[in-house]
């Protein structure tokens, strides 16, 4: 018996659908996998079901239709039987086309974004790739719905719903309009791939391999899919080629079988493939997920910008800290020992800016490897104010350029760094645990030279027992081929004998530990500290001087309208500087302001309204709240939760 069109496309529709199917349930039940690029791949997975399903549909006539029935009765009883079967089954056929029309739409958004993706990591490489879906969600959803209006508006035009059909091809293609989506993949997909290659090959020994790995994955599936949806193209443009035609719709409904097969061909997503399947899950013993990345890379499982910043880890922290160290050494040239009244407006607002490069180091680096870029240029704000900063708290120059000497941090630059926050900030922590540098926003930079600094500077000299994290400087280093890295050097607040540590804000709207592992100390959230009913024994007179620090703090924070700060809690064996004994626990508690330089602006406005249509009367468990709102929450928190004091006999205190 042979096949005809509408057989085939009917059976590559259908393995591309159980193919799809397949790819998104194993993503949905592995965690491990839950990370990015394969995040987007798995969203391709989710809406190549979703074209796959619809290509059925126009494959059997247009219409779901079995022995007569089919979705187009659902519209004659709606119509109260106005509607002959003939007008039922064009209505059922024109939302068919236009739901097609979106998952195609899509399918060809999200491959772009892979694309988008992997030009971004390779500018900013620090930056945490998964930050960025909620952007592309937001691009693809304005995609679909222009897709949908223009084609429930051309659809009203024709009544014609055959898969051979001319008129179709063009509703199907929305006349034109999804060949722009189209377009605007093949260019990022050609950008990417040129972009990614002079990478690859402009320094191909200093390329790690797991980079090079993954750009030549990246090559090969652009390649693949490029040539996919470039066939599917050629049936609108070339109308009434036969084999053409049939091949380019052919090979678009077998797109998701494609993308199943490129991601079985990563190992780690392979051992899961099979894991789900009860004959493997019998036959062989599930290794844990540590050892399948250690044994296979899995390069779409694993983020690329955690591959960049492996391979660029030790280059990168040298530019950071020798740049550092460097604004520091000249800066401190000018420095002179100044009183608060000496400071002025120009001292908040200076920038100083230093080149640094190998001709005009002045830094031993005692063996080690000089940065491979050429040179760079670090910016530093506020010299004169963070200098006094560091002297306030006992950091002279001498002990700043120890902590930040390459030579003195070579453990630093030879490992993984430490990791990255909720926030995807990147940190660096000195060997000799006097300095953490961190990676911030433009935006974060920009709230802090401009709007925080001054009313921060004054707060921490009249507020000796202030619990604001101690901010040591403010820096932007460009370095040639990556984007501007904006850094904050800050005090490390990390204590030894850490039992384990909370990240509180008050909120309990996603506010929970990530992690079930045993040996896993933190960061625990709101809703692990109310879920464990944990007591806090304090001295009255301790507990009201940590509350009144935690009060004047926030109060300044709210002033300039800043919010989403969190109280950094560490539970400790022994005591330590600056902690605090439980009276009836062998415990000792440290406390500490983190995170306070999201200012509350438009964005943080906006993120407020969508919250408050997801959760409704329950937006007051979000984080994300005006400031005066969040320093009442924040506070009440603090006071009633963490230390058990009554608040209207706190504000009888205060």
């Amino acid at each position: 018996m042979a096949f005809g069109f509408e057989e085939s496309t009917l059976i590559f529709s259908s393995i591309s659908l159980v193919s799809s199917f397949w790819v998104t349930l194993i993503y949905i039940r592995n965690k491990e996998l839950h990370q990015h690029p394969a995040e987007i791949l798995a969203w391709i997975s989710v809406f190549e079901i979703a074209m796959c399903h619809h290509s059925i549909a126009l494959a059997l006539d247009s219409n779901f239709t079995l022995y007569g029935h089919g979705p187009h009765e659902i519209f004659i009883a709606l119509s109260f039987g106005t509607l002959d079967i003939e007008e039922s089954r064009a209505i059922s056929c024109a939302i068919n086309q236009a739901l097609f029309s979106a998952a195609v739409t899509l399918v060809l958004a999200y491959n772009m974004f892979v694309c988008v993706d992997l030009i971004i990591t390779l500018r900013s490489p620090l930056i945490r790739g998964k930050s960025r879906m909620k952007y592309y969600h937001i691009c693809s959803l304005i995609f679909v719905i222009v897709q949908i209006t223009y084609n429930l508006f051309q659809n009203s035009r024709y009544s014609e719903c055959l898969i051979n059909g001319k008129i179709y091809y063009q509703e199907l293609w929305n006349f034109g309009l999804l060949t722009a989506v189209f377009g605007m993949f093949f260019i990022f997909a050609f950008i990417s791939l040129v972009y990614s290659w002079v990478k690859l090959t402009k320094d191909y020994t200093k390329v790690c391999p797991a980079t090079r790995s993954y750009f030549q994955r990246h090559i090969i599936y652009i390649i693949v899919f490029s040539i996919v949806w470039c066939w599917a193209l050629i049936d609108y443009w070339v109308w009434n080629s036969g084999w053409l035609n049939k091949a380019g719709i052919i090979m678009m409904c077998a797109s998701g079988f494609i993308l199943a097969l490129i991601r079985n061909c990563e190992p780690l997503f392979y051992e899961k493939s099979k894991e789900s399947l009860l004959f493997w899950k019998k036959a062989k013993k599930i290794i844990n997920t540590k050892t399948y990345i250690e044994m296979h890379t899995d390069m779409w499982t694993i983020p690329i910008s955690h591959i960049m910043q492996k391979c660029f880890r030790s280059q990168t922290t040298i530019s950071i800290l020798t740049g550092l160290y460097e604004a520091i050494r000249l800066s401190s040239l000018n420095s002179r020992s100044m009183n608060l009244n000496d400071f002025t407006i120009s001292d908040y607002n200076e920038i100083a800016q230093h080149k640094i490069s190998d001709k005009n180091l002045t830094l031993d680096l005692n063996g080690i490897k000089s940065s491979r870029f050429p040179y760079y240029i670090i910016a530093e704000y506020a010299p004169k104010v963070f200098h006094h900063l560091r002297v306030i708290d006992n950091i002279n120059t001498e002990i700043s350029l120890s902590a930040l000497a390459p030579k003195n941090n070579k453990s630093t630059l030879f490992s993984v760094h430490k990791g990255q926050g909720g926030s995807g900030s990147l940190f660096i922590f000195t060997e000799d645990d006097t300095f953490v540098i961190k990676t911030i926003t433009k935006t974060e930079r920009k709230t802090l030279a401009k709007r925080l600094l001054q009313a921060y500077h004054r707060h921490i000299l009249h507020h000796s027992d202030s619990l604001l994290c101690r901010i040591y400087g403010v820096y932007t280093l460009k370095i040639s081929g990556l984007a501007p890295l904006e850094l904050l050097l800050c005090q490390n607040l990390k204590k030894d004998h850490v039992v384990k540590f909370y990240d509180l804000k008050g909120s309990t709207h996603n506010r929970h530990a990530n992690s079930i592992r045993k040996d896993f100390i933190g960061p625990y959230k709101d809703s692990d500290f109310l879920r464990e009913s944990k007591t806090i024994s304090m001295n009255p007179s301790i507990r009201n001087q940590i509350l009144r620090a935690i009060y004047n703090d926030a109060l300044l924070l709210m002033r300039h309208d800043i919010m989403d700060y969190s109280i950094f809690m560490q539970v400790l064996r022994k005591s330590q500087r600056k902690s605090y004994p439980d009276f009836y626990q062998m415990e000792w508690y440290s406390f500490s302001i983190i995170d306070f330089l999201s200012e509350y602006n438009y964005k943080k406005k906006f993120e407020y309204y969508l919250k408050l249509v997801q959760l409704g009367k329950k937006i007051k468990s979000a984080s994300v709240m005006d400031p005066k709102k969040y320093f009442n929450r924040f506070f009440n928190f603090a006071s009633e939760k963490l230390l058990n004091q009554n608040t209207s006999f706190l504000a009888q205190m205060l």
